[in-house]
């Protein structure tokens, strides 16, 4: 792949959405990683399977960027707290769209 789009959880739509999307054109890896823990147990052969060497690797999270620097070079994730509206106007307010994360 050229790029690997990662997310946890409720990101995964927009990775996919962003590969078909704005990142059409390029060779896009979209990972789900639900539970880190179990990706760490496996083999170093599996984890260079799913990330390997030279690609790199944009994290997707609505929440903290703590952890991703574990699996990611870099992230678009929350940095600030504190506000409250509809989920939508969030993720619009906080950049969580497909041009963005492209």
């Amino acid at each position: 792949p050229d790029v690997i789009l990662a997310a946890s959880g409720s990101e995964v739509p927009l990775c996919i959405d962003t590969a078909n999307g704005p990142l059409k054109d390029k060779k896009v890896r979209v990972v789900s990683m639900p539970c880190w823990e179990l990706f760490d147990i496996q083999s170093k052969e599996y984890a260079l399977s799913v990330f390997p060497d030279n690609v790199p690797v944009l994290g997707v999270e609505t929440s903290t960027p703590l952890g991703w620097d574990k699996y990611a070079h870099a992230t678009h994730c929350m940095t600030t707290a504190g506000a409250s509206a509809k989920g939508g106007d969030l993720l619009k307010h906080f950049g969580f769209n497909t041009d963005n994360i492209a």
